[in-house]
């Protein structure tokens, strides 16, 4: 089961929700109702020990690196890392107002849990 993970753009003086740019796609496992895959892809999309959008090893030089915790092979990132003073940067943790399309149903991350949007 897909499920598309868009993040909230802010206004960066505002603060205020202006766009979602779909970052990436979940692969949860088939038999999974809705809910149970949603968690499941937050769960995914966390930073913990990692990052979630930096591939299966972290490069920390040229000749520095270690695995990737957070990797996982049923993510599929979509949006390009940012880049500067000559490393990438991951993309963060999924968080509450980001949004996640499960068959064709649209699901904001509240506090607690996901509410659809109608």
């Amino acid at each position: 089961m897909e499920v598309q993970v868009l993040f909230a753009e802010r206004n960066a003086i505002t603060g205020d929700i202006e766009n979602y740019d779909h970052v990436a796609n979940v692969d949860a496992p088939e038999h999974y109702d809705t809910e149970r895959a949603l968690e499941y892809a937050f769960r995914r999309l966390q930073n913990i020990e990692g990052s979630w959008s930096m591939g299966p090893t972290l490069e920390f030089e040229p000749t520095a690196a270690m695995g990737n915790p957070d990797y996982d092979v049923n993510i599929t990132v979509l949006k390009p890392l940012r880049e500067g003073m000559g490393r990438k940067y991951g993309h963060r943790s999924c968080s509450v107002y980001d949004r996640m399309i499960v068959d064709g149903k649209i699901f904001e991350v509240s506090c607690v849990g996901f509410k659809e949007i109608v």
